[in-house]
């Protein structure tokens, strides 16, 4: 029986050049010094916008990247960290290959200023916050403490739209800090002036339309307060109710 010849496997002829080898480790080697270099490894960022009450938090949050080779940065990370900051609304940084840049953060705008806290306020998206400092010309809000914790709360974001529209329009119509704006446990809402008088809002519906209604009385009469204890504005077109003084 004839013998089976073996065939003999082929070798491949393809190699990688030595020069092509050579330029990738030169490349790889490029830049793990960049990346680990003393020059590019320390991260200096300048904070813009940041208020007395987030800076020992973002301090702390960018000594967390101390010894860090900049290349290697999170910047979604750094951002988001930022943005859960105390008052922080937006936060953007920029950074270049040897460590030196800027954060610049945006605080929350303040409404109205928290009856009893004065250095906290209401901002625009319905929360609570501590701005570290007074505020002159916003109308102050008294409300349930449920109202000032977080949107997850029994009070709905609805609720709190509201409030901060009604704050606004009190602003708009009323500049300075001469009302105060409370919310009751029931949802209702009113107003009280420095010189004592009080108006009932009702519910939170047609809020705009009710404060419209109290600056055109008051522009009509604005001795309201000499001659009522309080008003109670049911909505537009609706009679206004007062209560005169003895």
């Amino acid at each position: 029986m004839p013998k089976k010849r073996r065939r003999r496997r082929r070798r491949s002829s393809f190699r990688f050049p030595t020069a092509f080898v050579l330029w990738l480790a030169a490349i790889g080697n490029t830049a793990a010094g960049l990346i680990y270099s003393p020059i590019t490894s320390p991260v200096k960022l300048r904070v813009v916008g940041a208020g007395v009450t987030e800076t020992p938090e973002i301090e702390a949050i960018l000594r967390s990247l101390e010894g860090q080779p900049a290349l290697l940065v999170d910047k979604n990370l750094l951002v988001a960290r930022s943005e859960n900051t105390g008052a922080i609304k937006d936060a953007k940084i920029s950074l270049n290959i040897f460590g030196r840049g800027t954060l610049v953060l945006d605080r929350q705008k303040p409404v109205a200023s928290v009856a009893g806290s004065p250095e906290s306020a209401l901002a625009e998206n319905g929360e609570v916050y501590e701005f570290g400092r007074s505020f002159e010309n916003i109308p102050q809000v008294a409300m349930p403490r449920e109202w000032s914790e977080p949107s997850a709360s029994v009070v709905s974001i609805w609720e709190k739209k509201q409030l901060v529209r009604l704050c606004k329009e009190v602003k708009r119509r009323f500049p300075g800090n001469r009302w105060t704006v409370s919310v009751a446990r029931t949802g209702h809402f009113s107003l009280e002036s420095r010189d004592g008088l009080f108006v009932n809002l009702c519910s939170s519906y047609d809020l705009d339309d009710k404060v419209e209604q109290l600056a055109i009385l008051l522009a009509r009469q604005p001795d309201l307060s000499e001659r009522y204890e309080d008003l109670t504005i049911v909505g537009l077109g609706q009679p206004i109710a007062g209560t005169p003084k003895k």
